[in-house]
């Protein structure tokens, strides 16, 4: 999963993926207003989707109009073991006592996950057999499956991890991302403007566009700094020690809140807001105000032998993605729609009007109501 040479055979896959997402937004979109009712479910779907790509080695049909059984299964089961971990972790911890319905609930979903991981062991058993895929090309789920120091059961619950571990987070990372673009026109133009630079009409991205994207990549490092999807850090200090004045006692949990680091102003210059140039030498040159004097703040993924192994192929589904949205698409937030109309924002006004601007409703929350236009 670290292996960059695996992340980038990946890149056509995604790439059709993206054109798949596009594809999904438009069926959603009401054809008079544009909105689309629940934009988060499909961004979920998409999450599911680039999971079991990397994981299972494949596309398995998340993004399709109709889900056939299994994949619906695999949907279920995901769900149902988030929803039991939420219900563990913040409701009366009955179950360390007693199987309580919390407790069942995330047991037959562990279950559900792990049949659905031994349904997608044969077929990729078969592959392995039947065709050499050199290192390069190897999936994770192959990578797993070669390992001749564990055992089946062992292949397996890695599987389940894996799969289950990455499947909403993609999802609920693109829709924050989406949120900051649509929050920041000026932004959106820039990236536009990257993109139509570095590629043709029509021509797919490659990994030589995302090594010269240089935007690309701050919108998606400043999206980190501002909404990382994981606000911080814990560790479990294995002995006593003294941290800013503060006796800590051995195996006492720390969190290092780097959500709250990274919005100081002592840290990043005019930290409320969303400036990409921040991580972009040549603007930094020219406005020294804006440099990072300590980046390491910005680590969603975690660091060192702890770090997120999906760090990599995260990033590059978002830049992706991103770069897919931002051609076909202009997303805009609804309480700036008279701003831009009022305003010199020439730029935004006039490709909206080139490219098909339209509404999108996105629910980012349980009663946290948020509406893009695209």
């Amino acid at each position: 999963m670290v292996n960059t040479r695996v992340i980038q055979n990946l890149i056509a896959d995604v790439n059709d993926m993206a054109i798949d997402y596009i594809a999904g937004i438009n069926k959603l979109r009401d054809p008079d207003t544009g909105r689309v009712q629940d934009i988060i479910e499909l961004n979920r779907k998409l999450g599911f989707e680039s999971t079991c790509l990397l994981g299972l080695g494949c596309r398995v049909g998340f993004l399709e109009d109709e889900l056939n059984p299994r994949v619906k299964r695999l949907s279920q089961a995901t769900n149902c073991l988030f929803e039991a971990l939420n219900e563990a972790n913040y409701n009366l911890p009955l179950w360390r006592y007693f199987p309580n319905s919390t407790y069942k609930k995330l047991a037959k979903a562990e279950e559900d996950l792990y049949e659905l991981a031994c349904e997608y062991l044969e077929p990729a058993l078969q592959r392995i057999e039947e065709s050499y895929e050199p290192e390069a090309a190897q999936t994770v789920l192959i990578g797993i499956l070669k390992r001749s120091d564990l055992d089946d059961k062992d292949k397996k619950s890695s599987i389940v991890d894996f799969v289950s571990s990455g499947m909403n987070t993609i999802g609920n990372t693109l829709s924050l991302l989406l949120y900051l673009i649509a929050k920041n026109p000026d932004a959106q133009t820039k990236l536009y403007e990257e993109i139509n630079n570095l590629l043709e009409p029509d021509e797919p991205i490659s990994a030589k566009y995302l090594n010269s994207a240089r935007y690309l990549k701050a919108c998606v490092q400043e999206y980190f700094r501002i909404l990382p999807t994981a606000p911080q850090i814990a560790r479990i200090v294995e002995s006593e020690m003294v941290l800013s004045g503060y006796q800590v006692p051995e195996w006492s949990v720390v969190l290092c809140h780097t959500s709250a680091a990274c919005k100081n102003e002592n840290y990043f210059h005019q930290a409320d807001k969303f400036i990409p140039e921040r991580w972009i030498a040549s603007e930094v040159e020219a406005n020294p105000d804006l440099k990072v004097q300590y980046p390491f703040l910005v680590s969603p993924f975690g660091f060192q032998r702890r770090i997120c192994p999906g760090k990599k192929f995260t990033e590059q589904m978002l830049h992706i993605f991103l770069a897919t949205v931002s051609t076909f698409l202009v997303i805009i937030w609804p309480t700036l729609v008279n701003v831009l109309s009022n305003s010199g924002c020439s730029s935004i006004r006039s490709a909206v009007r080139e490219r098909f601007g339209a509404g999108v409703q996105v629910p980012v929350g349980p009663g946290w109501p948020t509406h893009y236009r695209f």
